[in-house]
């Protein structure tokens, strides 16, 4: 080992090392010991290794750094990589001795602070990474040591102030990277010190400006990231104090112009403009003419309606690539840009490219027309130059040859998600460049011979989900979810190169014995989901090395003896048997490749017993769920299958664990579904190196006993307890499982009480399932989630009626990347309750709740750039509000909606913007297409299949009541007897507020804000962060681009509350002497009251407040007793009065947007209020003129 130079041992569960174990590896200069268990630092053991430079020890478990650490490695290590461990504390001079290090990377770990003599002894570090810590302030007494720092990745922290006295011992940095973080404000001259700064990244923050001095001093700064940052204006003052910019990006913030000073401040040497995802509307002519270096221009994502000849004048000698995609261009006209080299035009409204496009593009390699509605309307030709062709999602319904005829230097085209029914031979002829071939998701049934003749040097041509029912070797190598029904001979001898054959989902029926002769290069087979019920010996014939072979889920009951003879194949590493019809193990096939065999799922078949363990003994990974084993056959496996790494028994029968598992390599253990009552502390102890173990979906009831188990597996990361009988879990449950990071205890029907303190030794989880508890009365989420600040996927149940971000604590948990709430108890989620999220992916769950709608500005808090995905499954939406939908649009390329099907979908008038956006937004899975539950006549329908005049509220005179849904009858009747003036004296609960938008022939009453008094509960329908209780989404779509003007109008409100209560405590004061006198003649005057439904609920007020707040209400203002003016022109109709206090799925109906009306209708209605209101419930009460409320 005196040679010895490199040494990898990554990932082998290694949890120590010997004191001594490098010994003699002189020369050993790299050294990698990532993704093991160790949790120090193995100094003793480093010892020796006086010529290591490199030492990696990412991906372990280690807490913390002493001092000294490394200081036996000191003369000689430049590269220390600590990154992805758990490191919370290092000691003061933990690099002590280090004085050659130039590399040091501790970024992923959960620091929050630094000691000031921390990088002591590493003064010559040149790069260091801190990102994706918790650290809050910018460490600048730490980092006084590293005066020669050139490098310095600061992002995906907490840090919220920076200025130029963090800044000023690094007057050396060239890189300073601060993304990601909750800087505010760029503080006077902060980067002043900076002389030598040549990138900086300020993305990700939330600087909503920038001030005129905040890059003073960077003369020598190239590249500029301002990122989503929610800036309004480009700063172009400050930009002037950059005279070497040549890079600038200002994605995903919400510019809606290039002013004129941002030509005079970057004209001179700007080389790249990033502008994806702002709100430009126009370019103006001419606005580059001055750009003499511009090569790069990416405007994807903005409003743009129309692009002219003279919009990039300037641009035509310099100009190499332009994106202006998914804008909403509908024509395109020339492009005198004659050094193009990319173009992207996909996701716009274009119906037709003229020939003179694509004039003066003599050099362009990357064309990208996909998903324009172009149905065919492409230039008679396209540039000769062209080597990456994208016509994806463009309507096309014929092919023709004449479309590729001079691309002769075409190497990859990409043609999916149209319409094509066929493919012409000769329509590829003369492409002999052309490696790869996309038409996938057409209506392709057949294909004409040579059609793909020629084409020597095609590497992958995907053929995925068409209506091919015939496969032939002459001219395609791939038919995935078609209807092939047979493999020919010799169907793939032409294809030297071919490694991986997909053909799954067809109807294959039988393969040829020597269907694969000649294929020596195939690696990866794929037959799964076919018809086949035998194979011949001589079907593996041709053979060499097979990585993975796949017949899940056909018809197989044996297989020959010597298919995979070594004469044959020579080695089979991976076959996967599940679904068949197998009664046994097949082990005179398997056993020749006993030497090479590592992983064997025969999982759904028929097997009972193992009459030899020869197979199970010598594979890796085992897989036989789905199998009705005998007891003796589990006996066997687990006694016996000593070099197992993976085994999955799930649903096997098994009762009771009797024997000890024999399995010292044992990772991950399945043992779900099964009927097993107790586990024994014995049975697992031998399995030191488990690091997954499912026990779901068993009989286990004590978890406290199972806890005793747990304890033999120090390993143990990944456990899942759900769909057992536990009634309690306690807090010592969890206790010892310091390496569990990935917990699930789901649907535990039983459990009536779960203790917060029982996740205290788990605050290192980063996945956290918990929920479907139907006997638990309260579940303190807060509480349970309070130090997990690792956590990266939550899925959790809420026990009360909403949600906010106090009880998700999202701004403690900054690596949250999927959130799902579930509980049929929630009703309404607050628009604050994701804020704080930072990550570049978000998947946020509204799953079997009883929430009906959504804040408009919900998402408003998560970063532009951020890739959403929402599932709404299982709750009670009817649709998607407009203003919610409005809040969307600028998101379009970057949410996906999932669920909605799953939803009690209303296909009425208030579907119509839901409609709108889908058609603009949905995909081609029909897991997504959203299905119609009312009104009667269009239930069942797909949503979008629908014609939107269908999508209608009204009710004709001369129609039948089936055609409508039962809410739209109910709200007609209700029209009817209202323009009677025929008043029934029906209780209030008969006269339940519906959310449906109905159209009236009267004026919409005014809409009163008043406050509810405090919720007794303090532990439900809280309101935090300025939230508002609502069901329903409110404010417009403007109120989702500034939290600014959210905020000062709920202040406006706030304060008009207040002077209200002053006026109602004065007039109660005022009035309380006649209040006395007249109390005896009120009482004796009930009985002659001759309307019965002016007696109301009554108050929640108690006495305290005079109840005229409450009846007043019915004469447009709790300020006066009624207004003449508009009783003059709006009928007398009483209206249905709230209660003060209401369930929060009651609240703010009357916000939802009004339907179409004639001025004469809508002259008179009345504004839409939206505020924030704290500690207590917003009431909102529909008023009317009718002054007999006044009693």
């Amino acid at each position: 080992m005196k040679q010895l130079k490199l040494l990898d041992l990554s990932r082998n569960g290694l949890r120590s090392l010997e004191e001594g174990i490098f010994k003699g590896c002189e020369s050993l200069e790299q050294l990698y010991l990532d993704g093991n268990n160790l949790t120090t630092v193995p100094t003793m053991s480093l010892k020796g290794l006086g010529s290591i430079r490199v030492l990696s020890l990412s991906g372990n478990n280690i807490g913390s750094l002493p001092r000294a650490a490394f200081s036996m490695l000191g003369d000689s290590l430049l590269r220390l990589d600590l990154s992805e461990n758990e490191l919370s504390h290092m000691e003061d001079e933990a690099l002590s001795g280090l004085e050659r290090l130039l590399l040091l990377n501790v970024s992923r770990n959960d620091l929050s602070r630094f000691n000031s003599d921390v990088f002591k002894g590493a003064y010559n570090l040149l790069q260091l990474d801190l990102s994706t810590n918790f650290l809050r302030e910018f460490p600048s007494d730490a980092l006084r040591h590293l005066t020669d720092l050139k490098f310095l990745n600061m992002s995906n922290n907490l840090i919220d102030e920076i200025d130029y006295r963090h800044l000023s011992s690094l007057r050396e940095l060239q890189v300073l990277d601060l993304s990601g973080n909750n800087i505010g404000r760029l503080g006077f001259s902060t980067f002043s010190k900076l002389s030598e700064l040549i990138r900086l990244d300020l993305s990700l923050n939330a600087l909503r400006t920038i001030d005129e001095s905040s890059f003073s001093g960077l003369t020598k700064l190239k590249w500029l990231s301002l990122q989503d940052n929610n800036i309004l204006l480009v700063p172009a003052v400050a930009l002037t104090r950059l005279p070497s910019l040549a890079h600038l990006h200002m994605e995903f913030n919400r510019v809606a112009a290039l002013p004129i000073e941002l030509i005079e401040a970057t004209a001179s040497n700007l080389v790249t403009l990033s502008l994806t995802g702002n709100l430009v509307r126009e370019i103006p002519a001419g606005l580059f003419q001055d750009f003499q270096r511009l090569v790069s221009i990416e405007l994807s994502g903005n409003m743009l309606s129309k692009i002219t000849r003279d919009t990039f004048v300037g641009l035509e000698e310099t100009l190499l690539e332009l994106d202006v995609s998914s804008n909403r261009l509908t024509s395109i006209g020339e492009f005198p840009l004659r050094r193009l080299i990319s173009l992207n035009l996909s996701g716009n409204r274009l119906t037709k490219i003229p020939p003179e496009t694509f004039g003066h593009l003599k050099r362009v390699r990357y064309l990208n027309l996909s998903s324009n509605p172009l149905y065919g309307g492409f230039p008679p030709v396209f540039p000769s130059s062209v080597l990456d062709l994208d016509i994806s999602r463009t309507d096309l319904n014929i092919l023709p040859s004449i479309l590729f005829r001079n691309l002769e230097s075409l190497e990859r085209v990409l043609i999916a998600g149209n319409r094509l029914e066929r493919i012409q031979s000769g329509t590829f002829s003369r492409l002999v460049n052309l490696s790869r071939i996309d038409l996938a998701g057409n209506h392709i049934e057949h294909i004409e011979n040579e059609a793909f003749v020629g084409l020597a040097g095609l590497y992958e041509l995907n053929l995925r989900g068409n209506r091919l029912t015939l496969f032939t070797g002459e001219y395609f190598d791939t038919g995935t979810e078609n209807g092939l029904k047979s493999i020919d001979e010799f169907a793939f001898s032409q294809l030297a190169r071919l490694r991986t054959l997909d053909l799954a989902a067809n109807r294959i029926e039988s393969v040829n014995e020597l269907a694969f002769h000649n294929s020596t290069q195939l690696h990866l087979i794929d037959l799964s989901g076919n018809n086949i019920e035998t194979l011949s010996e001589r079907t593996m014939e041709g053979l060499l090395h097979l990585e993975h072979l796949n017949l899940r889920d056909n018809r197989l009951a044996s297989l020959p003896e010597t298919i995979f003879d070594p004469s044959r194949v020579r080695s089979v590493e991976s076959i996967d048997l599940s679904g068949n019809r197998l009664t046994e193990i097949p082990i005179r096939s398997l056993q020749r490749q006993i030497g090479f065999l590592s992983k064997l799922n025969l999982a759904r078949n028929r097997i009972v017993e193992l009459f030899s363990q020869e197979v199970a003994s010598n594979v890796k990974e085992l897989d036989l769920s789905d199998n009705p084993l005998s007891e003796a056959a589990i006996k066997g496996i687990l006694g016996e299958a000593k070099i197992l790494r993976s085994l999955n028994l799930a649903n096997t029968g098994i009762e009771r664990l009797t024997v000890r598992l024999e399995t010292p390599f044992l990772k991950r253990l399945d043992l779900s579904r099964n009927k097993v009552v107790n586990l024994r502390k014995a049975t697992l102890e031998r399995a030191t190196m488990l690091e997954t173990l499912n026990l779901s979906g068993n009989k286990l009831s004590d978890l406290s006993s199972l806890n005793q188990a747990f304890q033999t597996l120090p390993a143990l990361r990944w456990l899942d307890i759900s769909g057992n009988y536990m009634k309690t879990v306690n807090e010592t449950d969890f206790d010892g499982l310091i390496s569990l990071r990935f917990l699930r205890m789901a649907n535990l029907p039983n459990c009536t009480r779960i203790e917060r303190t029982a996740f205290k030794s788990l605050g290192k989880l980063r996945s956290l399932a918990a929920h479907d508890y139907p006997k638990l009365g309260y579940f303190d989420v807060q509480g349970i989630l309070k130090g997990m600040s690792n956590l990266e996927m939550l899925d959790i149940e809420i026990k009360d009626s909403s949600v906010s971000n106090e009880q998700l604590s999202i701004r403690t948990h900054p690596r949250l990347k999927e959130v799902i709430l579930r509980g049929d108890r929630l009703r309404s989620i607050l628009s604050s309750s994701l804020v704080g999220v930072r990550g570049h992916k978000l998947v946020f769950g509204l799953k079997n709740t009883s929430v009906d709608s959504i804040p408009a500005a919900l998402f408003f808090p998560v970063p532009r750039s951020t890739q959403l995905e929402l599932d709404i499954s299982g709750s009670k939406f009817a649709t998607l509000s407009s203003q919610f939908l409005s809040a969307l649009d600028e998101r379009t390329s970057f949410i996906k909606i999932k669920g909605l099907r799953y939803n009690p979908i209303n296909c009425n008038c208030d579907a119509r913007q839901l409609w709108k956006w889908l058609k603009t937004t949905s995909d081609d899975d029909p897991s997504n297409l959203v299905l119609c539950s009312a009104p009667s006549n269009l239930a069942g329908s797909i949503l979008i299949n629908l014609a939107e005049h269908r999508l209608s509220c009204d009710i004709t005179s001369g129609g039948s009541v089936d055609e409508f849904d039962d809410d739209t009858t109910a709200s007609n009747h209700a029209s009817s007897l209202l323009s009677s003036s025929s008043f029934s004296s029906d209780s209030p609960s008969s006269h339940s507020y519906s959310s449906s938008t109905v159209r009236s022939t009267f004026s919409e009453p005014e809409i009163i804000w008043t406050v509810a008094p405090p919720v007794l509960s303090a532990n439900r329908n809280k309101h935090y962060n300025s939230d508002h209780a609502t069901s329903s989404p409110t404010g417009s779509s403007a109120g989702t681009d500034d939290t600014l003007i959210i905020g000062i109008v709920g202040g406006v409100v706030a304060f008009i509350a207040l002077i209200v209560i002053v006026i109602c405590v004065c007039r109660f004061r005022w009035s309380s002497n006649r209040i006395d006198q007249a109390r005896l003649a009120m009482a004796t005057a009930t009985s002659s009251i001759p309307d019965a439904s002016m007696v109301r609920p009554a108050s929640a007020y108690s006495g305290k407040i005079n109840h005229e707040l409450y009846l007043g209400s019915y004469n447009e203002s709790t300020l006066d007793r009624g207004n003449a003016t508009m009783a003059s022109s709006i009928p007398a109709i009483p209206h249905q009065i709230m209660p003060l206090v209401q369930p929060p799925m009651h609240l703010m109906h009357t916000l939802l947007t009004p339907q179409t009306q004639s001025p004469s209708q809508s002259q008179l209605q009345t504004p839409q209020f939206y505020g924030y209101c704290d500690g207590s419930l917003p009431v909102y009460i529909a008023c009317s003129t009718d002054t007999k409320c006044d009693r």
